[in-house]
């Protein structure tokens, strides 16, 4: 009796100590998969904006504008005005308000705004026309903020509907922004890294040494402390902070010459996407993996609307769907 219950014994301990492993497996993998979703257009796809789980939006070169109204097929729109230009960014503050940004050969960086959720979308005056836009985020319901070249950066307070200038003290190109909470904005960019703690007022540099980081593509946060940058311009790079970035350290040495973009959520959840269809996935902030993809081409853009759903998009009109 005592062999046979030490062998039972043993035999559960066994049992309990591989399903143990099993599950340590399960949560390092994606849980998901990509897959290859037919668009209406082969233009480069640029920036992806999502106001729930269903409803999205994409843009990007040669007046390229798709829209999804149940999270699977996609159909194009119009908006008066827009014809060939290159569109660079989408976001909406809220279901109703949102901002598109682009630039027009002729009289530069442009502005459309919505007030109804898409239905109809009116041009808005901007203050500095002799720029090129890169990127647009809302943090709240009425702040927002356009970068773009030169350090140009313009502001709202009514989501949209007006703009005015902010002064920032750079030069550099400006590609991406990361809102936290309604105050707090962090800008990256060429050899960059500005943030502002009061809503863009005024602006301090994080990098002591930004030959060292180059092209600063992304900037992701998941709160006040941790946050990710992925760079371009020869090496595809993540770097980390945990301590809101005054200092950082690189996370993974991709083997591609850039990455594009990266989305973190508040558990820690990324992903980040670039050179030709790379695509990489975190469950914790830390381990990096290279997921499957299901095409070989340059990706742009990723917006999560949760943990289980996701977007990418890129060159040629391609559009991935993560579930």
């Amino acid at each position: 009796m005592k062999t046979t219950s030490f062998l039972i014994a043993a035999a559960a301990s066994l049992i309990l100590f591989f399903s143990g492993c099993e599950t340590e497996d399960d949560d390092n993998t994606t849980g998901g998969s990509w897959k290859a979703v037919e668009t209406p257009t082969s233009n480069w796809l640029k920036d992806i904006s999502f106001v729930d789980d269903v409803t999205g939006w994409a843009v990007g070169k040669s007046g390229a504008l798709l829209k999804t109204e149940d999270g699977e097929s996609w159909d194009t729109f119009s908006i008066t005005g827009i014809t060939d230009d290159d569109l660079y960014g989408i976001a909406f503050s809220d279901t109703e308000n949102g901002v598109i940004i682009g630039d027009d050969s002729e009289d530069g960086a442009f502005v459309y705004a919505t007030r109804n959720g898409g239905v109809s979308w009116t041009e808005k005056t901007l203050p500095e026309i002799g720029f090129i836009p890169r990127a647009v985020a809302f943090a709240g319901d009425s702040k927002g903020w356009i970068t773009g070249s030169d350090g140009v950066v313009l502001h709202t307070t009514d989501a949209g509907q007006s703009w005015s200038r902010q002064e920032t003290p750079v030069s550099n190109s400006l590609y991406a922004i990361e809102t936290v909470g309604t105050n707090k904005v962090y800008l990256a960019g060429s050899s960059v890294l500005l943030v502002s703690t009061d809503a863009g007022s005024s602006w301090q540099p994080l990098i002591s040494e930004p030959d060292d980081f180059g092209w600063l593509s992304d900037v992701a946060f998941a709160d006040d402390n941790h946050g990710w940058l992925v760079t371009a311009g020869g090496e595809g790079k993540i770097y980390h902070t945990e301590d809101g970035g005054n200092s950082w350290s690189l996370q993974l040495d991709a083997e591609v010459d850039y990455l594009s973009s990266i989305f973190v959520s508040e558990d820690f959840h990324g992903w980040a996407v670039g050179e030709s269809g790379t695509i990489y996935q975190t469950k914790n902030g830390e381990d990096w993996a290279t997921i499957e993809n299901p095409v070989s081409y340059d990706l742009n853009a990723v917006y999560f609307p949760s943990n289980v759903n996701g977007w990418a998009g890129g060159y040629s009109g391609t559009l991935l769907h993560y579930n």
